[in-house]
């Protein structure tokens, strides 16, 4: 045989095998990713379905979870729709087995929600339940007496306080118009209707108008203690987080300073007149840090803002919280401040926030 002819069929014999090689590993199964579903047959029936306790509070502990219970003829993929009568709070448990009990975890409600809104305390709630491939699907409700009990830190809810201790502009300036809480169905001050919260049925609502007698930029603020909840803050400022749900009308001539202080000396007194007395857990801004975020208030509605404290800025007033040590030490935070700010200044401006949270490790996350 001539070498020409070997070498061809060499070559011939190599493509072969390649191509075998190729064919085999394209043909190789994957390996299984993510949940399996089932369709529900024809024939398909549902023996039953009720909701385990047709009134429940989340707020107890030892009655923090409700159960689903249900029979089907087969086994199929369904999803269970719980959604707030007032909220509009939604929550979906989903699952795949031919009966619903308290035997998994995962299909246990524990008053959390998906979406935006919270469930309201004493509301109806409808749980629907639906399948994959099917029309079939029944209804039941729940009334929840008590709201769930978030692990995280919440400064303030609104609804039993009357919000954020306020402080004005300095003397001689535009004090704010507003400085309370807002309950839904209110009106705003440009008679816009205020819809809806996203915690419980009150927020927080400031407006000024900058172009008062001295503008300056300032249109009021307030502060919030929390050195009860100290003991509980990490050493690192990157494992604390400070979260809030705020308000926008799209006006990027609104902002919102939204931060903490801490106490950096533990004296009792502040630098220069007036001397004030404080006490090792009380914020001098003439000698203490405050750390800030300026969130600009260009979006529409509500929306949820979350920031690792690490990243936060030192106030830029050496006399309002810009001359402490420059050094985020969460277990030294005193309050969580808000400061309404006009950008140009001179203008109308306003702020509605709800929830503000503390959280460790990772920013607020409702559904946990």
């Amino acid at each position: 045989m001539e070498k020409s002819t070997i070498f061809k069929s060499i070559k011939t014999l190599s493509l072969v095998i390649v191509a075998i090689g190729f064919m085999a590993v394209k043909c190789k199964r994957p390996e299984s990713v993510g949940p399996s579903y089932k369709i529900a047959p024809e024939g398909f029936t549902v023996s039953s379905y009720t909701v385990g306790n047709p009134t429940v509070n989340f707020s107890v502990p030892a009655n923090n979870k409700d159960t689903f219970y249900a029979a089907f003829s087969h086994e199929v993929s369904w999803s269970i729709i719980l959604t707030g009568r007032q909220s509009g709070a939604v929550k979906t448990i989903t699952g795949t087995s031919q009966t619903i009990d308290g035997s998994n975890p995962a299909w246990l409600w524990d008053g959390s929600h998906d979406g935006l809104y919270f469930f309201i305390k004493n509301e109806v709630v409808d749980a629907k339940i639906t399948f994959l491939g099917s029309n079939l699907e029944y209804t039941d409700s729940v009334t929840v007496t008590g709201t769930k009990v978030f692990k995280d830190i919440v400064v303030t809810d609104f609804e039993t306080t009357a919000g954020f201790i306020s402080y004005n502009d300095a003397p001689g300036g535009d004090n704010p118009s507003s400085a309370a809480t807002i309950t839904d169905g209110a009106t705003m001050a440009d008679g816009e209707i205020f819809k809806k919260s996203v915690q419980g049925i009150k927020s927080f609502y400031w407006y000024s108008n900058d172009g008062g007698p001295r503008p300056n930029f300032f249109g009021g603020g307030g502060a919030r203690s929390v050195t009860t909840f100290r003991a509980q803050f990490p050493n690192d400022p990157d494992s604390l987080y400070l979260n809030v749900y705020i308000y926008g009308k799209g006006d990027p001539n609104s902002r919102l300073n939204f931060g903490a202080r801490e106490d950096d000396n533990d004296t009792d007194v502040d630098v220069g007149p007036p001397l004030v007395n404080y006490n090792a857990t009380t914020h001098a801004p003439k000698s203490d840090d405050e750390f800030q975020v300026q969130i600009t208030l260009d979006h529409v509605g509500w929306k949820l803002f979350s920031f690792k404290y690490s990243d936060l800025t030192p106030s830029a007033s050496k006399d309002n919280g810009g001359n402490g040590n420059g050094v985020k030490e969460p277990k030294r935070i005193t309050d969580i401040t808000f400061g309404l700010i006009s950008s140009p200044k001179g203008n109308f401006v306003e702020a509605i926030v709800d929830f503000p949270v503390i959280t460790f490790g990772g920013p607020f996350d409702p559904r946990k």
